[in-house]
């Protein structure tokens, strides 16, 4: 029996429709569920989100207190970085080697299947510290950024007003804090 032979059948366009309408009640009925699912999901990621988020703030708040901080995540940013640099030239240096020995014998093919999985776990890798970095210095510049705007507001206030923090430190404070939410907010969030 042919494909058009097939076609011509009754028996096919009575299943068809049945079968097409028992997938639109199916439908009908798992929206929503799936719809609810969705919903869900889109919850817990916009959760999770902001948790980063969050977790970012207080990470350059906590750095930006010590410029020795701020100093350790750029090294770590760097080292990471010099890391991931000469990772990719181990990839290179494999690769080339690979590339020399490819048409060899069936022990050089084994040696080209290896070397392949080796690289594409450096990749990885390489790619992993280079995300790394780049966080680690967006931290410690956003830190940087925020101690200028304290040692700024701090300059002001003593300049606009002789008398030391420590007699007004509620207005100090509440100052400083209010400058660093917008700070914050602006910058950060």
């Amino acid at each position: 029996m042919s494909l058009s032979e097939f076609l011509q059948e009754p028996a096919f366009w009575i299943f068809s429709t049945l079968g097409s309408l028992l997938l639109s009640i199916l439908a009908n009925l798992l929206t929503p569920y799936i719809n609810s699912f969705l919903s869900k999901l889109s919850r817990s990621q916009k959760t999770k989100t902001e948790k980063k988020r969050l977790n970012f703030l207080n990470e350059v708040v906590s750095v930006s207190t010590n410029s020795n901080n701020i100093l350790n995540y750029k090294m770590d940013a760097i080292f990471n970085l010099l890391k991931s640099i000469f990772i990719i030239a181990g990839i290179i240096l494999l690769l080339s080697i690979t590339s020399i020995f490819s048409s060899q014998s069936i022990f050089f093919k084994f040696f080209t299947i290896i070397s392949y999985i080796v690289i594409l776990s450096a990749i990885i890798i390489s790619n992993t510290l280079l995300i790394e970095a780049i966080k680690k210095y967006k931290i410690a510049r956003l830190a940087s950024e925020r101690a200028k705007v304290v040692t700024n507001f701090e300059r002001e206030f003593y300049h606009m007003d002789y008398t030391p923090k420590n007699e007004y430190p509620d207005i100090f404070n509440e100052d400083l804090n209010a400058e660093l939410k917008k700070w914050d907010t602006q910058n950060i969030m």
